[in-house]
């Protein structure tokens, strides 16, 4: 007797559906199973990574993005270094027509010098940069200053953290492990009760694509970072790959003095990102008796303040304040730094500047800078603009070209003080 077909029809939409759910089944475990391995493997990689702990390594980064478009669409930089992990490394990074850098990090201080070519770092006094205490006392996670490290300096330290529980993390082929941090993961959560600021991190988009190859025994060949955001108007995607070689081998380089040190006060130089505790606080507090901080009236759509840091010397008789701007956090286009036109030590040494213009602002006279690589107080590229606005000085940066930074400083106005 025929099947009526309404019947056959439902007994084949159930085999259908129980096929699904077989496959899906199946699709799960295999999921199961790859992240298994690849914890196992990462595993394999930290045991490996705190066995050897020293190796050398060399670096390419590009990046690339709609927002890139107007300055050639795309830049990169090569680079070359020792590490001696956990927490300790040293680079030399080649950037694109934009002359050389070198940084030493450390666990507890890191420096920075740069110069036309190789052969002038020498000639070059080391800056002193922001150190993970500090940054840790402004609330960023391991996995943020290990990424940031990477992304700012070059340098790939404190793997540990990394790559311990690599969130979304599956084995992709043979001795290659792929995860994946969400921007939001990475960034810390508002210690205030800025409700509006927490929506802000928690809504944010964007990624960290973390992949890393191995060989026997869990030794790390390669490490690459890919950071990727999209605004809707603007995409952004910069890598950075690392590859490594002689595990185990000796390595050689030393940390600066801080005696040695350029800006403000040398050995004297406290500062931070966005303010440190303890007795970094009172010279911040004091800093801002003297320096009135200006901030732009007016930023592209969509724009965040990305960044904040301070510097005095020991004495607090001068220092600056640092406030970045960007389309995203991670993503610098525009650097303003306010410091006191009394004050004999400036953001900006002459060693920065390789010739400049007059200009007037508005009311405002100053000088348009072209500089060389970041202008000493920021990892922002581009024009260069000093304006003297009251008792202040103000030292503009942006990738953003001339005119942008033109227009921005037409409107400026006062920061509040608590917020510095």
């Amino acid at each position: 007797m025929p099947v009526p077909i309404p019947v056959l029809q439902s007994r084949l939409l159930a085999a259908a559906v129980a096929c699904l759910l077989a496959a899906s089944v199946i699709g799960l475990a295999v999921v199961s199973e790859e992240r298994g391995r690849a914890a196992e493997a990462l595993s394999e990689v930290r045991s490996f990574l705190k066995d050897k702990r020293t190796a050398t390594f060399t670096s390419t980064s590009s990046w690339t993005g709609t927002a890139l478009a107007q300055a050639g669409g795309r830049g990169g930089k090569a680079g070359r270094g020792e590490v001696r992990l956990p927490n300790e490394a040293h680079a030399v990074t080649v950037r694109e027509g934009d002359g050389v850098e070198e940084v030493v990090v450390h666990v507890d201080s890191r420096f920075r010098r740069t110069a036309d070519q190789e052969a002038d770092l020498a000639k070059d006094p080391w800056e002193p940069l922001p150190t993970n205490a500090q940054q840790a006392d402004d609330g960023w996670s391991e996995q943020q200053r290990v990424v940031m490290d990477i992304i700012d300096y070059g340098v790939p330290v404190n793997l540990d953290a990394l790559l311990a529980g690599l969130p979304r993390a599956v084995r992709t082929g043979p001795g290659l492990v792929r995860g994946s941090y969400a921007l939001k993961e990475l960034l810390p959560r508002s210690r205030s009760a800025d409700a509006d600021a927490e929506r802000e991190r928690s809504s944010l988009g964007g990624r960290v694509d973390v992949t890393v190859s191995f060989g026997a025994g869990g030794r790390l060949d390669a490490l690459e970072l890919a950071l990727v955001t999209d605004t809707g108007a603007a995409e952004f995607v910069r890598t950075d790959g690392f590859r490594f070689s002689n595990w185990g081998a000796p390595v050689a380089f030393t940390l600066p003095d801080r005696s040695d040190a350029a800006g403000l006060g040398g050995a004297g130089l406290v500062g931070g990102a966005g303010g440190a505790g303890g007795g970094d606080d009172e010279a911040r507090n004091a800093l801002k008796q003297r320096v009135a901080v200006y901030e732009p009236a007016r930023l592209p759509d969509g724009w965040v303040a990305t960044g904040k840091s301070w510097a005095a010397d020991a004495g607090q008789a001068c220092g600056y304040f640092v406030v970045e701007y960007g389309p995203m956090p991670g993503d610098p286009r525009l650097a303003l730094a306010s410091s006191s036109r009394e004050c004999p030590t400036t953001p900006v040494s002459t060693r920065d500047i390789e010739a400049a213009r007059p200009i007037q602002i508005g009311e405002h006279p100053g000088a348009v800078i072209k500089a060389r690589g970041p202008v000493g107080f920021t990892q922002v590229h581009g024009a260069a603009i000093m304006l003297d606005v009251g008792a202040t000085r103000v030292f503009a940066v942006s990738s953003e070209g001339e005119q942008f930074l033109i227009d921005t400083l037409h409107r400026l106005r006062l920061v509040d003080p608590a917020t510095v």
